[in-house]
């Protein structure tokens, strides 16, 4: 503690205020970079823990200081950040895009309020059938990576195009439906499900797969229950159940700007 206290003492002895403030910007920056890449990703959460293991495991080597193992972990370890980069690569790239400006405007056909309108009667009728169903909406990051692997449809927003895809007998009722730019761009997307504790085991797939995707991507999915007909909705890691009509309307406003 005498050490610690003593480095701070120094510091700010020694530093000029400008320094100081330079040097606390650039870690508040670290921390909220880290923060953007944890947050609601339980795949990174994981990652970090493995680090920690290596990092203790490399403690005790030294500790132990065996001679082959540790001439062996010391040269790995050497390149620790290339490491680190390495694998957190997938998490990094994304909290990157989140901050990239969209320099076009949407492309949008139809208006904001016939959109919601649509997407609204589209999800009652789906839910009033008790037909499964999976829509998400691009948001700050593209799921493009997704559309390639999908059924391109490029098409407007319509119900009937909605139900046909997740029609029983349709080879993409399984899938999901992406949203972006406001048209249809792709039918029979499959997701990443997802293993976090804030899903009950009683939810099945569709939810699973709309809670995975919503870990690694900024975006929204309309979760529709084949058993139960009951709508759910999935953002930022989190899973709503159970959602009306208004609760539906309010979301959409909010977080797509419809």
């Amino acid at each position: 503690m005498t050490v610690i206290l003593d480095f701070f003492k120094d510091y700010f002895s020694s530093t000029s205020i400008f320094i100081i403030l330079v040097d606390a910007i650039f870690l508040a920056g670290i921390v909220a970079f880290l923060y953007s890449i944890f947050r609601y990703n339980n795949r990174a959460i994981r990652k970090f823990y493995l680090v920690i293991i290596v990092v203790v495991v490399y403690l005790l080597i030294l500790l132990i200081n065996p001679p082959i193992t540790g001439i062996i972990l010391k040269d790995v370890l050497s390149y620790w950040p290339l490491l680190l980069i390495l694998l957190f690569f997938t998490e990094i790239r994304l909290v990157v895009e989140s901050f990239e400006i969209k320099m076009s405007k949407r492309d949008v056909e139809a208006s904001d309020s016939q959109m919601m309108k649509t997407i609204i009667s589209t999800v009652e009728a789906l839910s009033k059938e008790k037909t499964g169903a999976l829509i998400t909406f691009e948001r700050r990051q593209n799921l493009d990576d997704y559309i390639s692997k999908a059924i391109i449809v490029n098409a407007e927003i319509s119900q009937e195009i909605i139900l046909s895809i997740f029609n029983t007998q349709s080879p993409t009722h399984d899938g999901a439906v992406i949203i972006k730019n406001g048209r249809i761009a792709c039918a029979g997307a499959y997701y990443p499900a997802s293993d976090s504790d804030k899903i009950t085991k009683t939810l099945g797939s569709r939810h699973r797969a709309a809670l995975g995707i919503s870990e690694l991507y900024d975006c929204l999915t309309i979760i529709v229950s084949e058993e139960t007909g009951r709508v759910s909705l999935a953002i930022e890691g989190y899973i709503e159940r159970n959602v009306t009509k208004e609760t539906l309307q309010l979301f959409l406003s909010r977080y797509l700007d419809i």
